[in-house]
């Protein structure tokens, strides 16, 4: 028989004087307890033991829940933080550097490569993972760092400064069109490579000038390089894209493939299929030409804007 029901029985044996009295000494006798646990409860882990196991079990008959161990602690948090984790396509942490100095890095519950660690395949095999290194309208190029352990993003820098992508364009006045940045989501696909010791001969010709010539070239160094187009702004970081085609694009003496693809977000994505069918959409109606004249003259411009 537990505390408390020996004291609701003697309740119903006693007189009324005798039931004050009991109901003074028993709120006394609460007072005197609750102190003790207090004090138990902020001492060493055998009060808390005995607590819960003597006191609140034997005397109140409430059945405290089993301790959990350390270990067992630190899994359930870990298993929250990967099913949070989950839910987030683009998790990403800036270490809030500017210049030089600043890594855009990419974490999992811990650190990861953005390059080596996504699988740029998916659940179907018209669709691809990019990553993006450039959001729509930045005017400074970032680029995934090769040579760095876990590969984050850094600024492109040129002659100590952070390369800036000045170009407005007037570069061709028979098919001027203008640019505030970058004109489609930039990045690479994760796990390929442009090897420079893989030459091939290609015929090269500034775009659109007639005038060819034969080259052997390799590639230059880096993952392939992609364009996403969307109707959204897009974040740094990973997205869902179908792949519709490819710029053949020489940089200096290397190959330098443009990638072209579309958001797998894009409301009529089963309508294109080719670059030729953008055309016939009125979000990207002109991005095959506006691709065209970007890549052949962003270059030509530094960065003071001239």
């Amino acid at each position: 028989m537990s505390l408390v029901t020996s004291i609701y029985n003697g309740f119903l044996t006693g007189t009324n004087s005798q039931i004050m009295k009991k109901i003074s000494g028993l709120f006394l006798d609460l007072a005197v307890l609750m102190g003790t646990f207090q004090i138990m409860m902020s001492g060493t882990d055998y009060c808390k033991y005995f607590y819960n196991q003597y006191i609140l079990k034997n005397m109140f008959g409430i059945h405290p829940s089993p301790r959990k161990s350390l270990e067992q602690i630190k899994s359930e948090e870990l298993e929250a933080l990967k099913k949070e984790d989950i839910k987030k396509e683009n998790y990403i942490v800036h270490n809030q550097e500017d210049g030089k100095e600043m890594r855009v890095e990419f974490v999992k519950v811990q650190k990861y490569s953005p390059w080596h660690d996504i699988d740029p395949d998916t659940d179907s095999a018209s669709y691809y993972n990019a990553v993006i290194e450039i959001t729509v309208g930045s005017k400074r190029k970032f680029e995934v760092a090769t040579k760095e352990d876990f590969n984050s993003i850094k600024p492109d820098m040129q002659d100590g400064k952070i390369r800036m992508l000045e170009y407005k364009g007037d570069g061709d006045e028979s098919n001027k069109f203008s640019f505030n940045g970058m004109p489609f989501a930039y990045g690479m696909i994760p796990r390929t490579f442009e090897d420079p010791t893989h030459k091939q001969k290609c015929k090269v010709s500034v775009i659109g000038e007639e005038e060819v010539k034969e080259m052997e070239l390799g590639g230059d160094e880096d993952p392939l390089d992609i364009f996403v187009l969307s109707e959204r702004k897009i974040p740094m970081g990973t997205v869902r894209c179908k792949i519709i085609g490819v710029i053949h694009f020489v940089d200096g003496v290397e190959i330098d493939y443009k990638i072209v693809a579309v958001d797998a977000s894009y409301q009529d994505i089963d309508k294109i299929n080719e670059i030729k069918d953008l055309k016939q959409t009125f979000a990207f109606s002109c991005a095959e030409a506006k691709l065209m004249n970007w890549l052949k003259y962003y270059k030509t411009v530094d960065n003071n804007g001239k």
